[in-house]
């Protein structure tokens, strides 16, 4: 596909020119930068008492096609645009990489860490064609939920006010992971279970999510800044006149 020209000049090794490993490195450096070969072998053959440097060269195959199947909690067109290899050009296996840890980014950040992606090549008229094939699996299930840095609630008190907890927990709950329940419980629901006993300062300093994703399981780990605990100091009734202070006080 490339011109036996333009590869001399990407070599750029002239006749009678000394060679050493620096040159020839440098040759197969820039071979590679075109992206248009997999391999690249040199050789150096003796033919009529000449020394002939030769290089191999074993092409990519061109991009004929592009599919993606699998896709169904997801949006396939979210899937899709996680895509951006080009038709007609040749196939780089590192940008292929690329495509598949994006789109398995692209579950992770849906819930679905047990999601696997594949890619299949196949002969087309147009060149090969690579399909994106996924299996979303499942969501993870939580095996248990630990919080550190907490001296005044222990952990069954913070967990209760979650809405991510351990499967089995309670019988209702099936302890399936969300992304979205998960961000509520480190930005409302834990601050708001810790307001309740006084701990209006408490803070989420810290929180990982430890995937086995083998078991399908996943341990979520909390770490929080309890803060003082605010306790009632003095309590004053203004502006009474109908009911004496010590009437009113009985209400709260």
């Amino acid at each position: 596909r490339v011109a036996e020209s333009a590869l001399r000049a990407d070599v750029g090794i002239a006749p009678r020119t000394s060679l050493n490993y620096r040159t020839l490195q440098r040759a197969i450096r820039d071979l590679f930068a075109t992206t248009q070969f997999d391999d690249i072998q040199i050789v150096c053959e003796v033919v009529g008492g000449r020394a002939m440097l030769v290089f191999t060269l074993t092409e990519r195959p061109l991009l004929g096609a592009v599919d993606v199947v699998g896709p169904d909690r997801v949006s396939v067109g979210n899937v899709r645009d996680q895509v951006d290899l080009l038709i007609g050009r040749p196939i780089d296996p590192a940008q292929v990489t690329r495509v598949i840890t994006r789109i398995d980014s692209l579950y992770e950040s849906k819930g679905y860490y047990l999601a696997e992606v594949r890619a299949d090549t196949t002969l087309v008229a147009e060149g090969t064609k690579i399909t994106f094939v996924v299996d979303e699996g499942r969501r993870l299930a939580v095996s248990g939920v630990a919080i550190e840095g907490n001296d005044r609630l222990n952990d069954a008190a913070v967990v209760a006010g979650m809405a991510t907890s351990p499967e089995g927990f309670l019988w209702w709950r099936k302890g399936e992971f969300d992304d979205d329940a998960y961000a509520g419980d480190l930005t409302e629901r834990i601050p708001l279970a810790y307001g309740r006993h006084g701990f209006i300062d408490m803070q989420v300093v810290g929180d990982s999510l430890i995937v086995d994703r083998e078991r399908g399981k996943a341990m979520v780990r909390i770490a929080v800044d309890e803060g003082p605990q605010y306790v009632v100091g003095t309590f004053e009734v203004n502006g009474a006149r109908r009911f004496s202070d010590t009437e009113i006080r009985r209400f709260f």
